[in-house]
């Protein structure tokens, strides 16, 4: 299987391949089939790679809006989400990798608070999100020109 659409084919008619078993001779095409490729064989489990890459920040809460809306309706979700804002957001559970091993996983609120220093090598604070509640993480400031640094006589 690839993951490469074939050539001139439009977004409808690759989506209306994968929902060909949810059709009949009676019911063809219908406002459920509208929804999105990845959603078109209506699944129970997604695995999204970096979903939300290359998207505009409107478009990226569409998208983690909707991955919510899903695992409200009862499916699992697996991302990779290099945001980690969005992830602590978003997330149930995370799980942080470090050369290929995990060296973190639980839900947001659990893991972050030492782990962007671990696993990234970043001092930050985490606070609570004024608007959600869920961890923020603020990277640590760059020390200002001149800071610490001896005034010339």
């Amino acid at each position: 299987m690839s993951a490469t659409a074939p050539d001139r084919i439009t977004v409808v008619d690759l989506v209306a391949r994968g929902r060909h078993p949810h059709q009949s001779f009676l019911r063809q095409w219908s406002s459920d089939d509208e929804r999105a490729l990845a959603l078109a064989q209506d699944t129970q489990l997604l695995l999204l790679d970096e979903p939300t890459t290359f998207l505009d920040i409107q478009r990226q809460i569409e998208v983690l809006d909707l991955c919510a809306e899903l695992h409200e309706e009862g499916r699992t979700l697996v991302a990779v989400l290099h945001d980690l804002k969005q992830s602590c957001r978003y997330a149930a559970h995370l799980v942080a990798l470090r050369e290929g091993r995990v060296v973190a996983r639980g839900a947001p609120v659990d893991v972050v608070t030492d782990l962007v220093e671990r696993v990234f090598g970043v001092r930050c604070r985490v606070m609570p999100d004024p608007e959600t509640g869920t961890p923020l993480i603020v990277p640590a400031a760059r020390r200002p020109a001149g800071v610490g640094a001896r005034a010339a006589p």
